[in-house]
Order: structure tokens, then sequence, then C-alpha cells
């Protein structure tokens, strides 16, 4: 696997998704993005290890070509500011325990977050037609959390939600265990 710089990433995703041939239309699958969690006990077992399709594909593609183009979004104070133009800062993965939570396009900030943590250096591989790059972040706790939703944000100036994901049922992390978040980004070509 291959290691990319952050803003490399960025600015990769950037020019793909603002190319004219691009389009994020779920029914094409030209991009797809998926969420794994995994969950270890205290002595480092694993003990669950879930992967899920984000449905909010779109709003991730929707906020990056928001970037592109200098528009504006809505940050996590709730706050709408212009984007300007750029890559920026550092991506974060974030964790929470909100309930209810149905993530929409327009969400702004988890519900309830517990905890985010800077992501791992992007990593990419090609499969025939398929790149996929992975983020990766770890989280321990010294008491026990379920936690409920995930989300991927952007720093730039301000904080910027890229994907906001619900759990399909509860993740139970122990008291002194981890979990490990990864978003994949598949970009399908030739569909």
């Amino acid at each position: 696997m291959k290691k990319l710089p952050v803003f490399l990433l960025s600015a990769f995703l950037i020019s793909f998704l603002a190319s004219s041939a691009f389009s994020l239309r779920e029914e094409r699958g030209i991009m797809e993005v998926f969420v794994n969690l995994k969950v270890y006990d205290e002595k480092g077992t694993l003990i669950k290890d879930i992967t899920m399709r984000d449905p909010l594909t779109q709003a991730m593609g929707g906020f990056i070509n928001r970037l592109f183009s200098g528009a504006s979004a809505t940050d996590e104070s709730g706050t709408s500011r212009s984007l300007g133009t750029g890559v920026g800062g550092p991506l974060y993965i974030c964790v929470g325990t909100g309930s209810p939570v149905n993530p929409a396009y327009s969400d702004y900030k988890l519900v309830y977050p517990l905890q985010c943590v800077q992501a791992s250096q992007a990593t990419m591989s090609i499969v025939g037609n398929r790149g996929n790059i992975s983020l990766s972040a770890s989280f321990t706790f010294s008491q026990q959390y379920t936690i409920t939703e995930v989300g991927l944000r952007k720093y730039l100036s301000y904080n910027y939600l890229l994907a906001h994901d619900a759990l399909p049922s509860p993740v139970t992390v122990p008291a002194g265990g981890k979990l490990t978040v990864t978003y994949i980004i598949r970009i399908n070509s030739g569909v």
C-alpha cells in the first residue's frame, strides 16, 4: 500500500471530483464510501468487526465540490462560512454516543461527539479498476462506551463534517479496550 500525505489525498479528490466527466450519482457507483469498525478488548483480542457502506456518499462529494468552488458550508458551530479554495488542514475521525442518529446531508456535527482523533496518513491501493483510499484512527477508553455514530471531519480554519454515519447497531467498547475506525473511499473507474 502506498502512503499519501493528507494534502495530496485532498488535492486528488478535489481534482477528480471537479472534472466535468465525474458525477456522484449513486446508481453509477463511481464513488463509494465504506466504514469499518474493529473493537478490541483490554487484552487486544478482536471482539467485533463490522463494515458498512456510507449512504451519504453524495454529501462527502458535495462538500469537496463546494471546497473546490470556494462556496460556503456550515462549520461545527453551526455558522455558515466561505470555504475559500484549497486543501487546508488535517482530517479527523470522530466517534459519538448520540441518539437518535439519523444522518442527513445537512449535518454539520455529530449528535453527541465523544472523541476525535487525527486520521492516519492515507494509504492507497489499486486493484483492477478500483482505487481505495483508506484513513484510520484508533480510540482507547478508560471506561466502557457504547458508540452509535462516527464521522469524518476536515479542518480548514474551522471544523467541517465530511461524513456522518449511524451504526446499524450500537458498538460497545469495554473499559481499557480499543476501537479502530477506518474510512475507505473507493473510486470505481470504467463503470
